[in-house]
Parts: structure tokens; sequence; C-alpha cells
């Protein structure tokens, strides 16, 4: 049987991706029953919106196609969209945040009962303790990476990993956002390639393995537009995307479960974090250390 990941030590690049798969995949009902039971009404409520708002588009590309009227005008524009499209936003900001929380909750509680996958009530008491601070949190870190994306592309990439570090500490160290973002960039320090690549490849994976699944829907749609088919055909593609992309963020989890793994090396060699805890623990739980790698003995 394969050991159960330890989070509390020192991994290289190529430890953390490993690890992050073989965690969903020793942990996958466990893990994903609170993601759907916590995520599901946001995720149900981007997809509704998403679809109206996919419904809207077509609709006025389809009446720009039809007449020499200008459809995308201002007027058109908003009167399509309206508050349909602020919703989608605002649900797709909500429900990626509480994917990401409800992973940081759990594996929290996991390492906390031992190696152990809490129950999905367990989960949920977790997250609502967090809740509102972690969403502040998400916001603010959108802003601040956006702007500095804006501002010019490079400040951008470079808080990339950092605003990543900060979710995983205001939910494990429990620490208000000032705090967390400056301890972000202690734990970073001559780390930042590193975190930077493992993140960027498993970004990488779940956006390409969401993209994969949702490439039917996109050749529906665009044969719809460049070929002159039916707009049922471009609807009903663009209705899947819309469903699949809006499940798909469940598998967002993964990098997560990556930034939480970096987190927690990125600690245990600049601090000795999980070494401690485990003088802490000698001789307290018969089972302790059974399912660490023969090197860290």
């Amino acid at each position: 049987m394969e050991p159960k990941v330890e989070f509390s030590r020192i991994r290289d690049f190529g430890e953390t991706i490993n690890d992050s798969i073989n965690f969903v995949k020793q942990n996958f009902k466990a893990l994903f029953t609170p993601l759907l039971y916590i995520s599901l009404i946001f995720i149900l409520a981007a997809m509704a919106t998403g679809i109206l708002v996919q419904v809207k588009t077509i609709g006025l590309v389809g009446a720009e196609m039809a007449g020499p009227v200008n459809a995308f005008d201002g007027t058109a524009f908003l009167a399509g969209f309206g508050i349909n499209y602020v919703l989608y936003l605002l649900f797709y900001f909500i429900s990626f945040t509480v994917v990401q929380l409800v992973t940081l909750c759990f594996i929290d509680l996991y390492r906390k009962n031992g190696n152990v996958p809490p129950t999905k009530e367990e989960v949920w008491i977790a997250c609502k303790a967090h809740f509102w601070r972690f969403i502040l949190a998400s916001l603010l870190l959108s802003i601040i990476v956006a702007i500095a994306t804006m501002l010019c592309i490079l400040p951008g990439i470079y808080l990339f990993p950092i605003a990543s570090l900060v979710y995983a500490i205001v939910v494990m160290d429990e620490a208000p956002f000032d705090q967390a973002f400056t301890r972000a960039f202690t734990l970073i320090k001559d780390n930042w390639w590193k975190t930077f690549g493992v993140l960027f490849i498993v970004w990488l994976i779940a956006y390409f393995s969401i993209g994969l699944v949702a490439l039917p829907g996109t050749l529906m749609t665009m044969s719809g537009f460049l070929l002159g088919e039916s707009s049922s055909l471009t609807l009903t593609g663009a209705i899947l995307n819309v469903v699949i992309q809006s499940f798909g963020m469940l598998v967002y989890s993964l990098p997560t479960i990556a930034l939480a793994l970096c987190y927690f090396s990125l600690s245990e060699e600049k601090e000795g974090t999980g070494l401690m805890e485990r003088i802490e623990n000698l001789g307290t739980h018969a089972d302790t250390g059974k399912d660490l790698p023969d090197e860290e003995y």
C-alpha cells in the first residue's frame, strides 16, 4: 500500500507535483464529497448565469450577422448582458474561492487528524469559521495582482506564487491578511523559481484537463459560427462549455493542494515546523511517523 502523503517535509520540484496527484488519488472520495457538498450551490449559480450570458451573446452575434444594425453598440451590449454578466463574474469568483477554501480546510484537518481524512461535517464547520476572512483575502489578492499585471506584466507574474502562499497561510496559520502577506514574502525568499515552477505546471495540468473535456463543446460552437450551421448547434456547444467549465472548477483543487505542499515544504525548510511538531508529539501517539518516508528518520 502506498504511504499516505505527509505534508510537513521538504520536497523538490518533482516530489511536489507527484505528491499533489497522489493526494488526490488517495483521498478522491473524501475530498470531493465536501467539495460538492459545500460549493455546489455557488457552482450552479455560476453555471446558470453563465448560460444566460451565452444565450444573450449568441443572440447579439446572430443579430449582428443578420442585418445592418450594430448589435454591439454600447446600449445594446449593456441591455444584452446587464446584471447577468455581473452575477456570473461574482458567482464564478465565489465558486473558485470556495473550492480553494474547502481544499485547504480539508488539508488542515487531515494533518490535525494524523493523516486521516475529515468528514464533510468537519470541513463545513472549518469553512464557516474561515469563510469571510478568506473571501476578503481572496478579493484583496485579486485586486493587488490585477493592478500589478496592468501596470506591467512582470510584477503580476512575480506576485503570483506569493499570493498563492497567502491563501494557505490564512487557513493553516489563521493569520490576518497583512501578517500572511508578510510571511509569504519571508517563506518564498530564495525559493521563488521553484515555487513558481510547481504552481505553473500544476495550473497548466488543471487548465488543459478542463479544456480537453470541453473540446467537443468548443468545436460545436466554432462550427456553428464559422461553417454557418444552425444557431441551435452553436447554443448547445456554448451551454455544454459553460456546464463543463463550471464543474471543472473542482479540478482547481489540484493546484490548491500543490500550493499547500509548497507552503509546508518552505515552512519546514525555513523553520523546521514539521520536525518541531514531531518532537512535541513524540510518545503521545503510537503511530506517529508511520506514514513518513524512510529518509525522514
